[in-house]
């Protein structure tokens, strides 16, 4: 479920060509919404992320206690069961440089729209 979340938070992402053109135009009405939006967006994104490695570490040891338990788990299930974690911390690995480099593009981008549309503004006084 949570790897839906964390797929999602990138699938519903920023028009990066359409928040260009915007900050290009000095276009505030579409260009605050989208970093206004960006932190609560962010925030989520680390909730999930951070409950979804607790669970994660948590079936580990879990995982781990039925390899020394006696009788040990079948092979089959335990091997099944570590697949399964292994494919949940591969997306969510996969999800955080994503994260990072979408932080930094909208930093960027914020800042871009900062310094262009306030010396855009001087110029037209």
């Amino acid at each position: 479920m949570l790897l839906l979340v964390l797929a999602s938070a990138f699938a519903v992402g920023v028009d990066f060509d359409a928040l260009d053109a915007a900050i290009e135009r000095c276009d505030r009405a579409a260009v605050l919404p989208v970093f206004a939006q960006e932190m609560r967006r962010r925030s989520q994104f680390v909730s999930h992320a951070y409950a979804e490695q607790a669970r994660i570490s948590a079936e580990r040891a879990e995982l781990a206690a039925c390899r020394q338990a006696t009788p040990p788990l079948a092979a089959d299930v335990i091997a099944s069961r570590q697949l399964a974690l292994d494919d949940r911390q591969r997306v969510l690995d996969d999800a955080r440089p994503l994260e990072l480099l979408r932080r930094e593009a909208i930093e960027l981008k914020r800042q871009y729209f900062l310094d262009h549309c306030s010396t855009a503004r001087r110029k037209a006084d």
